[in-house]
Parts: structure tokens; sequence; C-alpha cells
């Protein structure tokens, strides 16, 4: 059973993949062979259809969300130089994928479920153009996923980098430690 759900409005539509067998037979459409395909595109690829974004609230975004278990591919656990614990779920997306709350929500629910006593810092990462990378710290406050911080990295060479380059990072990065 899936559910669409609305966010910062409380309002759930539930359905599941025979609803999607009756209305795409009602509506005579071809279906996949994988309908998990369907669904799993609409969570994490790519926007829902306009007909359907239109009906949001101001404020409110529909999103998909899975009733089943998450499962997500990069966990990193760490210690930072305080002492402090820390599991990271990263999720990564590139091209025409899109981040998902639906899948942010899913890993802090899982490293929570699996590591309670570890804080939990969620990290995304958009890849753009340009080299560019997005990335982003979220935390899920009062059911919605709140980007915490967002920082943007340009890709390089390895041997594009100079000595000087170095030593410029290390000072600014000496400041940056001192704020945290």
């Amino acid at each position: 059973m899936k559910r669409i759900r609305r966010l910062a409005v409380a309002l759930e539509v539930p359905f599941s993949r025979q609803d999607l067998v009756r209305t795409a037979r009602a509506l005579r459409l071809k279906l996949p062979k994988n309908l998990g395909d369907i669904v799993y595109a609409l969570r994490y690829r790519v926007a829902l259809p306009e007909s359907i974004r239109a009906t949001q609230p101001e404020g409110s975004e529909w999103i998909i969300e899975g009733a089943g278990r998450a499962e997500f591919a990069f966990l990193y656990v760490g210690v930072d130089r305080f002492g402090s614990q820390f599991v990271i779920p990263v999720q990564a997306k590139g091209g025409a994928d899109q981040l998902s709350p639906v899948q942010t929500k899913q890993d802090i629910a899982c490293c929570r479920t699996r590591f309670p006593q570890l804080l939990c810092r969620a990290v995304s990462a958009q890849f753009m153009a340009d080299d560019l990378i997005a990335i982003f710290e979220l935390r899920l406050v009062e059911d919605q996923i709140k980007v915490v911080d967002e920082k943007h990295c340009r890709l390089v060479p390895a041997d594009a980098i100079t000595s000087d380059d170095l030593r410029s990072y290390a000072a600014a990065g000496v400041k940056d430690r001192s704020v945290h």
C-alpha cells in the first residue's frame, strides 16, 4: 500500500498496485511490466504530473510515501573531534533524478531504528551542470524535511589543485572550525 501525502497539511490518499491497474484499464492506458517502476519514478526521479501538482494547496507539496521497509545504499557511521557519534545516510542524485524528501524520511527512520544511540545527520547531494554539486544537511522537523545547511562545491581534477590552493583551503578551514 502506497499513499500520496501532502506536506504541511496532513492529508493522505492511500492507493495500492491494484488501484494502478484498475485506473489504467479504465483510462485504456498500457501498463509497464513492472508497476513498481511507476511509483519509484514518481517518488525519486521525476516530478508528479502538473495535473496532480495543480491540486496542491499553496505552501504544500504532494509526495508519495511507501508503507513498507526503507532501504538505502549509503550509510556512514563516524565520530567527530569532540567524540560525538553520528550515523550519516547519504542520498545522491544527478541528471534528471531529483532529491526525495520521502527517501530522506525513510533514511532517518531507519537510522533511528538501527542506531538509536547515534545522532542522525542526513545528507543529500545533487550533481548539477559544470561539475557543481549542491550538498544539503537535512532534518526532520514536525514531519517535514528541512534544509539546515547547504554548500556548493565544484569537482576539479586533483592535478588542477596547487600547493597554494591547499594552504589557502587549510587556513580557511581553521577559521570555519572555530565557529562550530
